[in-house]
């Protein structure tokens, strides 16, 4: 006679259960770190160029309040891609590609919904370079990570 195994608690089922709460772990993370980096860039552009500056837009500013709030912005933006990479753990940059793609597609569609007045070249630019940002913070991260590493 077989016993019956449905209650069964051996390792292998407890095993299963961590694998898929470590996996709804990540995936969390993994949002998290995103809405960190992105919630980052708002913050920046909030300060730098809504506070600072009563907004940016092309035909309305002068071209230094468009380079220093956009140079802050990206400043930002690199600070949100080293969150973002700090916060992800694992592939942070994959978790930045998935980040700069989305700020590129943002732009895109403010641009087509007709939520900005900018020409689609200054409005893709700007989002452009925040991806660039998100991509070189995260850079940054690992790189130490690696430098670290390497010291120890």
């Amino acid at each position: 006679m077989t016993p019956n195994r449905s209650f069964d608690r051996t390792p292998l089922n407890s095993q299963a259960g961590v694998i898929v709460m470590n996996s709804v772990a990540q995936v969390l993370r993994s949002v998290a770190s995103i809405a960190a980096g992105y919630a980052t860039i708002v913050v920046a552009a909030l300060i730098f160029q809504d506070a600072l500056f009563g907004g940016i837009s092309l035909p309305d500013s002068p071209l230094p309040e468009i380079a220093i709030g956009g140079g802050f912005t990206v400043i930002g933006a690199i600070a949100g891609g080293y969150l973002l990479a700090l916060v992800s753990r694992r592939r942070p940059m994959l978790h930045a590609a998935v980040l700069a793609a989305w700020l590129i597609f943002e732009g895109a569609y403010l641009f087509v919904a007709g939520i900005t007045a900018n020409p689609l070249w200054f409005d893709l630019a700007s989002s452009s370079s925040l991806a660039v940002g998100v991509i070189l913070g995260s850079y940054a991260f690992v790189y130490r990570a690696r430098s670290a590493n390497a010291c120890s």
